[in-house]
């Protein structure tokens, strides 16, 4: 149970150090308000055709971040990371007994590639959004862990550094083992970074989530009796004289089990709400096509890949006015087990897509007036398959941060 309690320890903490050492509590976040818009989405007719529709447009409340840091001593601090509706993000301590061994508890973002750690940094990071593989509505991998083992290593002017983290989980009792990851990355402050991460699922992993209560949180679907995978990427960041370059390549190979009955459950829920699974995606789940989805009928032992990569690029210009950086997106990403509907524990963008395959531009540039504020325009352009018609769907974005701390 130290999973789901870990993080209300680190608050209970908290709330008891503030009042004694509130010299040295820290805060600074940010909100943002975001307006964006999808043209030409495509969906079918009661015939089955190919329509189009455009989605609403409005301004809303995107993103709220606020992180606590309270430093005890020199070598021990706690942090606290809670997000939209005061949901706890991150919540663990820190205790560092040199560069080379330091150590986290809690509720941790762990160290994958280029984002996942940085994931709450929407301010910062070059682009409008992040990466496929680590957003929320299709995570491929847990992104939080309990145990974090991290240091660096300096060799002259590089460094390198490792991570090593470990979850604790309450499905022992279903053959499950603990998932662990592994984070190794070498290069020169401000020049390069080059590394590889790695996540192990543990033996017959289970979903997080029951069907019909929205995408799980470790990587395995919902309707899923259990699953093993692995999630390997390779990294690589480059900066020369405010030009950025950025790609990131990574595979998860899954061994799987579905159950039956949960896929039925999924496959009548999505048809009453009215995004039925594609004939693409049906004949996934048959083992006969030419049989009525039935119990008997659903392929329970199946193996897929998720494949995904991208490429950042970015300028940073300063002037008189302001920071600006323009930046260019390039991204694939592959799962052939996404459906479309959310609730159900899928995704609207690759989820309507044959194959799960959907290839994404994006184009546009940050601007810094202030330091406080950050503002973000972008255009993109999304590329798939849908009822055996190439499709490409077009949308803007423009997000305004205002970015608070002491």
């Amino acid at each position: 149970m130290f999973k789901y309690f870990s993080k209300y320890i680190i608050i209970l903490l908290f709330s008891t150090s503030v009042v004694s050492a509130s010299d040295d509590l820290n805060f600074y976040g940010y909100i943002s308000f975001l307006h964006n818009k999808q043209f030409k989405i495509p969906e079918l007719d009661t015939l089955g055709n190919t329509i189009r529709n455009n989605s609403e447009s409005k301004w809303d409340i995107a993103k709220f971040n606020l992180i606590l840091q309270q430093s005890f001593t020199n070598n021990f601090q706690l942090y606290l990371n809670l997000s939209n509706k005061f949901e706890v993000n991150n919540a663990f301590g820190e205790y560092s007994f040199n560069q080379f061994y330091n150590f986290r508890l809690g509720k941790i973002y762990r160290r994958f590639g280029l984002y996942n750690e940085i994931r709450d940094a929407a301010p910062f990071y070059y682009g409008s959004e992040l990466p496929e593989i680590v957003q929320l509505e299709h995570k491929i991998f847990d992104i939080n862990t309990n145990f974090m083992f991290f240091g660096t290593k300096d060799f002259g002017r590089k460094t390198l550094k490792y991570s090593l983290n470990f979850s604790l989980i309450d499905n022992i009792n279903e053959g499950n083992s603990f998932p662990f990851g592994v984070d190794i990355r070498y290069g020169k402050e401000s020049n390069f970074i080059i590394g590889s991460s790695f996540y192990y699922s543990g033996t017959k992993a289970i979903s997080d989530v029951k069907v019909g209560n929205g995408y799980s949180n470790n990587g395995v679907m919902p309707w899923m009796e259990y699953d093993q995978f692995t999630v390997t990427g390779l990294f690589l960041e480059y900066n020369m004289n405010e030009f950025i370059i950025q790609s990131e390549f990574t595979y998860s190979p899954h061994n799987a089990v579905r159950s039956p009955e949960k896929v039925l459950e999924m496959f009548d829920g999505v048809s009453k709400l009215g995004n039925p699974l594609s004939n693409s995606q049906i004949q996934l789940f048959k083992i006969d096509n030419d049989k009525p989805m039935e119990l008997s009928n659903i392929k329970k032992n199946i193996n897929y890949n998720i494949i995904s990569w991208y490429f950042k690029t970015s300028y940073i210009l300063s002037s008189d006015y302001g920071i600006f950086i323009p930046f260019f997106n390039l991204e694939y990403y592959s799962n052939p087990e996404m459906i479309e509907n959310v609730q159900f524990g899928g995704d609207n963008e690759s989820g309507i897509s044959k194959e799960g395959i959907i290839k994404k531009f994006d184009f546009g540039s940050t601007y810094y007036p202030i330091q406080q504020v950050s503002i973000k325009l972008a255009f993109g352009l999304n590329q798939f398959e849908f009822n055996d018609e190439n499709v490409l769907t077009t949308e803007y974005s423009l997000e305004v941060f205002y970015i608070f701390g002491n």
